[in-house]
């Protein structure tokens, strides 16, 4: 008991330096441990905030440029044809439009003019690959503007009043397109009257025919549509003579004549005349031989 109480002073010391020893180590641990963080030795949060940056930083590097594309580059479906009034501003003759039209398929402007007006068309094609005809109110086509010759730039005196349709198509793919209209001058003011009248039916137009006060002939101008028959009706008396020729832009017009009574007095003829069998109404028909014919047609009876 006496020994333990003479050494129990170094005893104390022992274990008073061996704790403070341990915590001494341990402090140095931690403080080797975050100088190892601080050199090179990363923290989960610190190493996922990195990578969150750096793949932000790459997407914008590879990110492919946006394409939007040009609305007025690709024109619009339709039904296969849509169709625009053209009209002017108050004081103006003249108007443009600009569109698209998509292949195998068509635009109709329809425009109203008078007879005598000269109508000049332009169109102007993004591609050079657009082009029209132009349909006469009865139903043919204008010198120049035909379905089957159709042209880019028209310009002519209109033959009859009322609407005539301007029909755009692409010659191939499709077409971007600016078209331009411009009618001048002013109606043909009718002389002597001729009271004339013309009925559009399926097959073809019929047109009563009456000479202007004094005159023994007429001439008409119109065009004859493929398959169908254009028909003129002329009253005389028998024992007149009658006598009917006609011209056509393609040479490829003529017509028949039948009595009143139904008989062929002329077949497939360009130039007839003869002497009338009876008193009554005669008709010629005239017809096209190949494809569409536009042509001028003069009766005369003496």
């Amino acid at each position: 008991m006496r020994n333990f109480k003479k050494h129990r002073f170094p005893v104390f010391a022992i274990l008073f330096f061996s704790v403070i020893g341990c915590n001494l180590f341990n402090s140095e641990g931690v403080g080797i441990g975050s100088d190892k963080a601080g050199n090179g030795q990363k923290t989960e949060q610190e190493t996922a905030s990195e990578e969150n940056a750096d793949g932000a930083g790459h997407s914008e590097e590879v990110a492919p440029e946006e394409i939007v594309a040009d609305k007025e580059s690709t024109p619009a479906r339709s039904s296969g044809s849509n169709t625009t009034v053209v009209k002017f501003k108050k004081g103006s003759t003249s108007g443009s439009y600009k569109n698209s039209v998509v292949r195998a398929e068509s635009h109709t402007y329809v425009l109203g003019a008078a007879k005598g007006q000269k109508m000049a068309v332009k169109l102007n094609a993004l591609e050079d690959n657009a082009v029209f005809y132009i349909k006469t109110p009865s139903g043919g086509f204008l010198d120049g503007a035909t379905k089957n010759e159709p042209t880019d730039n028209f310009s002519g005196p209109l033959p009859a009043n009322g609407k005539y349709r301007i029909v755009v198509s692409p010659t191939r793919g499709n077409a971007t397109y600016n078209i331009n209209f411009n009618v001048s001058g002013t109606s043909a003011a009718p002389k002597d009257k001729d009271n004339s009248s013309t009925v559009e039916s399926v097959g073809g137009l019929t047109t009563t025919v009456r000479f202007k006060k004094g005159a023994t002939s007429a001439t008409y101008k119109n065009a004859v549509i493929r398959a169908q028959q254009n028909r003129y009706i002329l009253g005389a008396s028998g024992g007149q003579l009658m006598s009917v020729s006609i011209s056509s832009l393609e040479n490829n017009a003529v017509f028949d004549v039948q009595s009143p009574g139904g008989k062929v007095l002329a077949r497939e003829k360009r130039r007839w005349s003869g002497r009338l069998p009876a008193d009554g109404k005669y008709r010629i028909i005239v017809s096209g031989t190949r494809g569409n014919a536009t042509y001028t047609v003069r009766f005369g009876v003496r």
